[in-house]
């Protein structure tokens, strides 16, 4: 699992794009311009599985449509999302990093959330 994520950053990675203006006086000889916007970051749903552990086995499914609908509304047209291992998420943002960072901690921040009021709701009903 730990080896999948390393290929993936590296081939991510890999995609940079090397752009040069074509007027010399404009640009210093030897360095790239990168005009490239683009950037990753992982959602894990471990938090989210440990508490719900006992009953992860039947709710997995249902817990994995609601984080991609909270990944969708948050994401802009061209961004796009991909289930890395059994509780993470891979998300590709075409925005800057620190946009892209913040949009991943409002999804963060979205899932847990729904799952921590689902479980005070059901705290609140047991007592």
């Amino acid at each position: 699992m730990f080896n999948y994520l390393k290929r993936m950053v590296k081939i991510i990675s890999s995609l940079r794009i090397d752009v040069r203006f074509s007027n010399s006086a404009a640009q210093p000889k030897g360095k790239p311009v990168n005009k490239a916007k683009g950037h990753f970051e992982i959602i894990g749903l471990e938090a989210v599985k440990r508490e719900y552990l006992a009953h992860w086995p039947a709710i997995s499914q249902r817990v994995h449509q609601i984080v991609q609908r909270i990944i969708r509304d948050h994401l802009q047209p061209g961004e796009d999302f991909h289930l890395s291992t059994a509780d993470s998420y891979i998300v590709f943002f075409e925005r800057d990093v620190d946009q892209a960072k913040r949009c991943a901690n409002r999804i963060r921040t979205a899932v847990m959330d729904i799952f921590t009021l689902d479980l005070k709701m059901k705290s609140l009903s047991m007592n």
